[in-house]
């Protein structure tokens, strides 16, 4: 599953060695610099061990899709414009659909 968000924590112990891949778009370097996107992949791997969807899109690879989580940062700590946010959110959009991934946009708040 893709997610565009604030970034992830690939180390965090419920995360770490699923995140396949990660693209920042803020130009601050990979990880989640306000917590609020490993939050929302945490609540995205419980949800989907609750409901038994986690295995197709985390450990079942098959040829057109990749086992794993994929991280679009569009959101960190520098303030920027919404005219900023929409461009990073195309981008990372296109970035994600390169992967042929289901995408889950949950941070479009500028701080």
């Amino acid at each position: 599953m893709g997610f565009i968000d604030s970034g992830v924590d690939a180390n965090h112990p419920q995360i770490k060695g699923l995140v396949i891949a990660e693209k920042d778009f803020t130009g601050e370097g990979p990880g989640d610099s306000t917590g609020h996107g490993t939050l929302v992949v945490l609540t995205a791997l419980a949800s989907h061990l609750e409901t038994s969807k986690l295995e197709p899109w985390v450990q079942k690879p098959d040829e057109n899709h990749l086992p794993g989580i994929l991280m679009a940062k569009v959101v960190g700590l520098e303030p920027i414009d919404s005219t900023t946010l929409n461009y990073r959110l195309i981008l990372a959009t296109r970035w994600l659909q390169s992967y042929d991934r289901d995408i889950v946009i949950t941070n479009t708040v500028v701080p």
